[in-house]
């Protein structure tokens, strides 16, 4: 071996002083815009391959079945709310009819109809006098009635 030694000096270059790297379009493209445009290939390949995974799994059996229990499950829950809903009105109502019906027995066993029969008659009578009466000024010669003082005219 050869016992010189010869001193081996890398150099980096800045990156304003990177060498152009292959011609495109008569355009020289840089390291980074390089990295960049393969960046983006790899986010439209990871974007690509996620969509198509998430195609597969909407389009999957387990999915279907999943969203089938799920839409009998909440059916059959909305049918028993339903149930229990017009089970507790119609407890209700028939509660209110109940009390309502022992209200009106209660005021009529306790309403003093004699007195009731006598305000009805009374009332009756009195209505019957004021119609005799008035047909009392009708007839009556003495006083004209509008009918006679329209005809006299």
């Amino acid at each position: 071996m050869d016992e010189s030694t010869e001193i081996l000096k890398i150099e980096i270059p800045d990156e304003e002083e990177t060498p152009a790297a292959t011609p495109d379009n008569g355009r020289t493209t840089t390291i980074k815009e390089r990295a960049t445009q393969a960046g983006k290939g790899a986010a439209q390949a990871v974007t690509g391959a996620a969509a198509q995974a998430a195609q597969k799994g909407w389009d999957s059996d387990a999915r279907k079945t999943v969203t089938g229990a799920v839409k009998k499950g909440a059916t059959a829950v909305a049918a028993k709310s339903a149930d229990l809903l017009h089970e507790h009105l119609v407890k209700a109502a028939e509660e209110q009819a109940r009390q309502q019906k022992t209200n009106l027995e209660t005021r009529l066993r306790e309403t003093d109809w004699k007195a009731e029969g006598g305000k009805a008659a009374t009332a009756s009578l009195r209505w019957a006098s004021r119609q005799v009466g008035q047909l009392a000024r009708r007839l009556s010669p003495s006083s004209p009635t509008p009918d006679q003082q329209d005809n006299e005219r």
